[in-house]
C-alpha cells in the first residue's frame, strides 16, 4: 500500500469539499433558485390584494353598462327589410316568378340553365347578397337568354326592384339573333 503524503491529505481536505459545495450549488441550490425566481415573477403579475375591490367595482360598472347598452339595443325596433318575398318558395316557384316579370313585359324567354359555381369567385357577392337578406338560405344562380327589346328588358328589370323582390341581377350581356336582340341575364334567385 502506498504512503498517503500531506500533499495529498490536503488535496482531499480542499477538493472534496469543494466537489461538496459544487454538488451543493449546481444540483440543489440552482434549480431552487430558478423556481425561486419563476414564482416571485409570476406573482408580480397577480392583481395586488389591495387594488383588488376597486378593479372589481370598476369592471361591474362595465359591465352594468354594457348590460344597458345591450337591453337599449334590443329594445330598438329592427329595421325594415328592404326586400319581400315568401322565405319558403322553392327554386321552381322563384324561376316562375323571374319568367312571369320577363313575359308580362313582352320578354321572350328563349332558355333558362343553372350557372354553374365556379373556383374564381364569380358571382359570390349576389349569393351573399340574398342570404344576407334571410329571404334565401340557399340562393340559386340563373342564366335567362331573353330575346327583347331593350325597353322591355329594363322594364323587366325595373319591376324586381319595384317589387322589392329578393332577386339580385348579377350581369347583363347582349348579343344579336336575326333582328331581335338576344340577352343572356343571370340572376340569383
Amino acid at each position: 500500500m502506498t504512503k498517503m503524503r500531506t500533499k495529498d491529505k490536503v488535496f482531499l481536505m480542499v477538493a472534496i469539499p469543494l466537489a461538496l459545495c459544487a454538488a451543493y450549488f449546481y444540483l440543489w441550490r440552482m434549480p431552487v433558485a430558478k423556481r425561486v425566481g419563476a414564482l416571485a415573477a409570476e406573482e408580480s403579475r397577480l392583481p395586488n390584494a389591495e387594488d383588488f375591490p376597486a378593479e372589481r367595482r370598476a369592471l361591474e360598472k362595465r359591465l352594468a353598462s354594457a348590460e344597458k347598452e345591450l337591453e337599449e339595443t334590443r329594445a330598438e325596433k329592427a329595421p325594415e327589410s328592404s326586400v319581400k318575398g315568401d322565405a319558403g318558395a322553392g327554386a321552381a316557384e322563384r324561376q316562375g316568378a323571374a319568367l312571369a316579370a320577363f313575359a308580362k313585359h313582352g320578354a321572350r324567354v328563349v332558355r333558362v340553365e343553372p350557372v354553374a359555381d365556379r373556383s374564381d369567385g364569380w358571382g359570390a357577392r349576389g349569393g351573399e347578397v340574398l342570404r344576407a337578406t334571410g329571404l334565401r338560405p340557399t340562393p340559386e344562380a340563373m342564366r335567362f337568354t331573353v330575346e327583347a327589346p331593350y325597353p322591355d328588358l329594363t322594364a323587366a328589370l325595373d319591376e324586381f326592384a319595384a317589387a322589392r323582390a329578393p332577386v339580385v341581377p348579377e350581369g347583363v350581356t347582349m348579343g344579336r339573333s336575326g333582328t331581335k336582340c338576344r340577352w343572356e341575364v343571370v340572376l340569383w334567385l
